[in-house]
């Protein structure tokens, strides 16, 4: 008993030393490193006669700080063994090829297997070197959350001047914003002019027309001009810059390819009515509207994140009242149209996608991150009111 206590002292104690060492390299800083990753079988081919099947069991090696996340690619054949391990099976005289991946904050690597049918044969290593993903995955390239200041603007007639209409920060931090991003990721230099008092004139709709009444802080366009009566995120471009942004390879809305229909159909267990890609990067990946087939009265429109297969929604639900759903007077439709990116980064916590969904009263604008396999969104939303009442 005497030493089962202390076999379970010794263990607490080695847990809190390698915890606090964690801990504390966490806070000063350990250099981020690309991952790399490698398979290799370690038992097999084993020949099952009742299935004719070869049978391989193999693991994933992985090296990158912070420690790389392993994920295989799915299928019928492929049995999870652990974190690291699959088994997978193969048709005699067939071939497989398994593919895993290994993911962190600064990167994401790549490593394919071919295994063949023959039992008696040596599988194949057919390997692709490890590639770190080029659209701003490197902690480098990262922006810091903590960094970001929440400022929107709208644009003037003319698009050469913006004002604020929202804005968490204070004056002195305003003074030094010096970008305008919007329009899925352009980005424009500005500079700070002055702050404007608000008059008698003001009837509060956030407009172009409305501009010369409304209180804000005023910045104009130094080269080309923006889009007159836009909603634009400002920055300072120490923190975020065009450098930053991911780069859209989109030429419009597009409908949903087939393939993809089908499986988020197999994920949400609900038939797909109408989908559309509305942006494309070039890295792959993907943001898709997807409206469900109504259940009654009960609606149901989903924003996904489409990476390779992979797929991660924010659902949003609605009850149709005979006029309105989602938004007021929508008709219980949805227009992807009226769906807009202002832009998507890599963040240190995630990929942060900033939205706009616009209706006929105003736009709402918020933001999705990527976290953990999952994508929410944030608590802040800004609201910008234009209609005519």
């Amino acid at each position: 008993m005497r030493k089962n206590k202390l076999n379970i002292l010794v263990a607490t104690l080695t847990f809190i030393i390698l915890f606090s060492t964690a801990a504390i390299c966490t806070q000063i800083g350990v250099q981020s490193e690309a991952p790399t990753i490698k398979l290799e079988i370690y038992d097999g081919p084993d020949y099952l006669e009742s299935d004719n099947m070869c049978y391989y069991k193999l693991e994933a090696t992985v090296t990158g700080i912070p420690d790389p996340e392993v994920e295989f690619v799915a299928g019928d054949n492929v049995k999870p063994l652990g974190s690291s391990r699959v088994e997978v099976g193969v048709d005699t005289g067939g071939s497989y090829s398994l593919t895993a991946t290994a993911t962190n904050s600064a990167g994401t690597a790549t490593f394919s297997i071919t295994l063949v049918g023959g039992c008696d044969e040596i599988a194949k290593a057919e390997t692709s070197e490890a590639v770190v993903e080029n659209e701003t995955t490197s902690e480098e390239e990262a922006i810091d959350n903590a960094k970001l200041v929440t400022v929107f603007a709208i644009t003037n007639e003319s698009g050469d001047q913006l004002i604020t209409f929202y804005s968490d920060t204070d004056e002195a931090t305003l003074e030094y914003i010096n970008g305008a991003i919007g329009e899925d990721g352009q980005f424009y230099e500005i500079e700070y002019i002055k702050k404007q008092d608000g008059n008698d004139q003001d009837n509060g709709r956030v407009i172009s027309d409305n501009f010369k009444n409304m209180e804000g802080y005023v910045y104009g366009a130094l080269g080309k001009k923006l889009v007159p009566n836009n909603t634009y995120y400002l920055c300072n471009s120490e923190v975020i810059n065009k450098e930053n942004l991911f780069t859209t390879v989109s030429s419009g809305i597009e409908v949903l390819d087939e393939e993809t229909k089908i499986q988020i159909e197999d994920i949400k267990k609900r038939s797909v009515q109408e989908s559309w890609i509305i942006d494309k990067y070039s890295d792959g990946t993907q943001v898709l509207i997807v409206v469900f087939e109504p259940e009654g009265d009960n609606m149901l429109m989903s924003i996904v994140l489409k990476e390779d297969s992979d797929l991660k929604f924010i659902d949003y639900p609605a009850t149709y009242d005979g006029y309105s759903a989602w938004r007021v007077d929508d008709g219980g439709k949805i227009d992807p149209e009226l769906f807009s990116i202002l832009f998507t980064t890599q963040t240190i916590e995630g990929l942060l996608i900033v939205m706009g969904w616009a209706g006929a009263e105003g736009e709402n604008t918020f933001f999705l991150l990527e976290k953990a396999g999952t994508l929410s969104k944030l608590p802040l939303e800004i609201y910008r009111y234009w209609s005519a009442g």
